[in-house]
């Protein structure tokens, strides 16, 4: 039987994955790109085999993941940690899509790409600069 503890964290997760997909909509997060940014980034493959396994299929978002007990404590608490920091982003009226990544110093969200007037000043907010 899994702790107590690890079975809030899931359904914290659960609760801030589900909250991207249904408040902020489609223009305002890529919910493929969230998906693989923490999928692919989070859970090791041998966990993400043991999941799809036992689903007999393809996995197809986050929550296999986050009800898998193949999912431990620490990779669990990375998925929150970008989860968290992508909501953060979302709140503040930015959009999460293919050009955001996450700082590998802060675990904060920042734009890196498309429209070159557009970056993350060191505070983290979204800036526009243009000439």
């Amino acid at each position: 039987m899994e702790n107590t503890a690890v079975s809030m964290m899931r359904e914290y997760a659960a609760t801030q994955y589900d909250k991207l997909l249904t408040q902020y909509g489609d223009f305002q997060i890529d919910d493929e790109y969230m998906d693989n940014i923490i999928a692919d980034e989070c859970v090791p493959q041998s966990i993400r085999n043991a999941v799809a396994n036992d689903a007999g299929e393809a996995i197809w978002g986050l929550h296999p993941f986050i009800a898998s007990e193949h999912v431990t404590y620490s990779v669990l608490a990375e998925m929150i940690q970008r989860l968290d920091a992508i909501t953060k982003w979302c709140d503040d009226g930015n959009e999460f899509d293919y050009y955001c990544e996450f700082d590998a110093n802060t675990g904060a969200v920042r734009y890196e790409g498309g429209n070159d007037d557009w970056h993350t000043d060191e505070d983290g907010n979204l800036v526009y600069e243009s000439e």
